[in-house]
């Protein structure tokens, strides 16, 4: 690695690299927001790539020299992917070794987690956690309860401060839609293709590259006035936010000057950067700049816990329930969805004693999900790659909740042996007979590549569940879709099922595959899945434009349900029998393409049934599968004979474990008459 940094170095200390960096970072940030499910996430540096190098510029002090002319500028724009994608495979110079020790006979099993490199990478390069409109809802509940304190001692007034941000933001973004970003084709390749023939591809590359920052085709600009218009881009001035009276002490807490050293710590990736908590760079003319947009709202967000946690100790009531925010908020999304039914600071007794906790329950049938929230983040030793530090971090947050929802999966799976209170009333808590429950870990900070490390790290016999792993971030956007208990709990339970043949470095990739295929690996081609960062490209494109115009948000999930199909499911989980919990899950294991083919079947059956026939349909998913059946209604015992032998005889031909048979009466208006269920499990 300390070549490589040693080249990148030796670039940005050239003449007038600063303009490149901020051709890459206005390419790359603002693509990032305009056809989002077209861009290609391999092709455009990251958020932390772009911080980093502005870390190692701002460093050197003074670096606002012009180019000597376009061809030097373009060259230097064209080496910093190359260098970072260098940069990139260093991390996995550990891996090779230790390939080339099993080829050799000296290691007998391959191990690539043995190197806190590697985790290094997977925290430096994960995606991000949240939105920018995501930071400023949450950094004005985080630090509530600080409010005061916040502004009396350090000036700092989360609610003007979070409109400031918004405000140096959309001044920036004004400037750059000047710019004919949004007219570049969906790949270099295409337009390549179309290149004048006297051209060579490199020089057709660079008219590209420099073409997108001209207003139009006729403009001639020189290098210094082109670069100056670069500058001028992500820039603001003081009279941009005068409007409001916080201006001045929002660009002392949030900006910083560069000096030759005044960032000596940040050396590689992982290291403590001064523009992580000041991302706001002050120019010798007295202008300002934004050395990563999302960072503007990320420092608000983490910076105030640190000056908190410096009073806990003098003060033990300032900062103390930092944490506790996050249970709030998961509480607030999972009673819209589960109602009643969720509890929140469960006791878990037995005889006199206090055994454990429950952060939050939710009771859907006869399945539970049990949350165990904690307010541990990544410290700087594991995001700069040491091992230990990292073993550290992961064993004190989710190794602990994991073991804590352990006990209480027990004694909910046990429940005569055990009690449980409301930790507020003291009030015993009546709960149904449970199957299965389910654990969640949670925590309330950003945790890089999270659930990449659960997976890896977490320490569990053969014969205890896997659990899910996620931050309160996750957990909002989850809200959103699994909008309806059974598909969250189905969700859950999918992801704990299939947990040990799917990798992923954010969970939201898992989200948005589940809208696809329900995380269902039976049946398939495939025994194991991998889904990158491109899969949450989806919930990006229909959730961010919503946050930019500040709206409030919404989605629409008719785009992987079907309403007949919805409907059938809705009134199955109506029933008060808690017995009912395992059909549902079964339905909902039916792919996107499967529910829509069902629910245009089951609509095609209703019609034929209307003109006085009896039809039946067959649907099958790996060991389910269920009969839609269309009749006349007959007694009770007469019905109930009949669908109960249509089951057991699809079981017989399919050679099903489970099936279900769902007959709907000609004179009812519900889908659901009556049904059968015949599990062989």
């Amino acid at each position: 690695m300390r070549q490589v940094l040693e080249k990148i170095d030796e670039l940005i200390s050239k003449k007038g690299f600063v303009y490149a960096l901020i051709m890459a970072q206005i390419e790359d940030e603002s693509i990032a927001t305009v056809n989002i499910e077209k861009r290609n996430n391999q092709e455009r540096l990251s958020a932390n790539e772009i911080l980093f190098l502005w870390s190692l510029l701002v460093n050197k002090g003074d670096f606002w020299q012009y180019p000597s002319d376009f061809d030097e500028l373009y060259s230097m724009r064209s080496e910093i992917p190359r260098l970072m994608e260098e940069l990139h495979f260093t991390f996995f110079s550990g891996v090779a070794s230790h390939v080339q020790d099993i080829m050799n006979g000296k290691l007998a099993e391959f191990k690539p987690y043995y190197d806190g490199a590697v985790f290094q990478e997977a925290i430096f390069y994960s995606g991000g956690a949240l939105y920018d409109e995501e930071y400023i809802y949450y950094t004005k509940k985080r630090y509530e309860e600080d409010d005061q304190w916040l502004k009396e001692h350090k000036g700092y007034d989360k609610d003007e401060f979070c409109d400031i941000a918004s405000k140096i933001k959309q001044t920036v973004w004004n400037k750059i839609r000047r710019f004919r970003l949004q007219s570049l084709p969906e790949t270099w390749e295409q337009q390549l293709k179309n290149k004048p023939s006297e051209l060579t591809e490199e020089q057709f590359r660079k008219e590209l590259t420099l073409w997108q920052f001209f207003y139009n085709q006729e403009e001639q600009l020189t290098i210094q006035e082109f670069c100056d218009r670069l500058k001028d881009a992500i820039s603001f001035t003081k009279e941009d936010i005068v409007e409001y009276d916080g201006a001045e002490n929002y660009l002392k807490l949030f900006s910083v000057e560069p000096s030759k050293g005044c960032n000596e710590a940040c050396k590689e990736p992982g290291d403590l950067s001064i523009l992580m908590s000041s991302p706001v760079i002050k120019t010798s003319v007295g202008s300002y700049l934004v050395s990563e947009a999302q960072q503007l709202f990320k420092s608000m967000y983490d910076t105030p816990r640190y000056w908190l946690y410096e009073q806990l100790d003098e003060h033990k009531k300032i900062g103390s329930h930092t944490g506790d925010f996050s249970e709030v908020q998961t509480l607030r999304v999972l009673k819209g969805i589960f109602g009643k039914n969720c509890y929140k600071d469960v006791i878990v007794c037995k005889g006199k004693n206090q055994e454990t906790d429950i952060d939050a329950l939710c009771i859907w049938k006869d399945y539970a999900i049990c949350f165990q929230i904690k307010s541990k983040g990544l410290t700087l030793a594991s995001r700069q790659g040491n091992l230990e530090s990292i073993r550290k971090d992961f064993t004190k947050s989710f190794q602990a909740a994991y073991k804590q929802g352990l006990k209480c999966r027990e004694a909910l799976l046990h429940q005569t042996d055990y009690r449980f209170e409301d930790k507020k009333t003291r009030q015993t808590i009546t709960l149904p007979s449970l199957r299965e429950v389910y654990i969640v870990c949670e925590t309330s900070d950003e945790y890089p590549s999270l659930t990449h490390q659960m997976a890896v790290l977490l320490n569990r016999e053969p014969s205890e569940p896997a659990a899910l792993a996620v931050n309160v971030f996750d957990v909002s956007v989850m809200g959103l879709y699994l909008n309806e208990p059974y598909y969250f709990m189905h969700y859950v339970h999918n992801r704990q099922k299939h947990y040990d043949n799917t990798r992923t470095d954010v969970e939201l990739n898992c989200l948005a595959a589940y809208t696809y295929n329900r995380l269902n690996l039976e049946g398939g081609e495939y025994d194991a899945f991998m889904f990158d960062n491109s899969y949450a490209k989806a919930i990006d494109a229909e959730l961010l434009p919503q946050y930019a115009k500040h709206k409030d948000v919404t989605v629409d999930n008719s785009a992987w349900r079907n309403g007949t199909f919805d409907a059938l499911v809705k009134e199955i989980d109506s029933s008060p029998h808690y017995g009912l919990g395992q059909v549902v899950l079964g339905l909902l294991n039916f792919s996107r393409d499967e529910v829509k083919q069902i629910g245009m079947k089951i609509n095609e059956l209703l019609q034929k049934g209307a003109a006085g026939k009896d039809e039946y349909y067959c649907f099958r998913k790996g060991d389910f599968g269920f009969t839609f059946v269309v009749m006349e209604m007959g007694t009770k015992q007469e019905v109930h004979s009949f669908i109960q032998a249509v089951s057991l005889d699809e079981i017989k031909k399919n050679k099903s474990k489970n099936w279900l048979t769902i007959a709907h009466f000609l004179s009812s208006n519900s889908l659901v008459g009556t049904l059968a269920y015949v599990s062989g499990k």
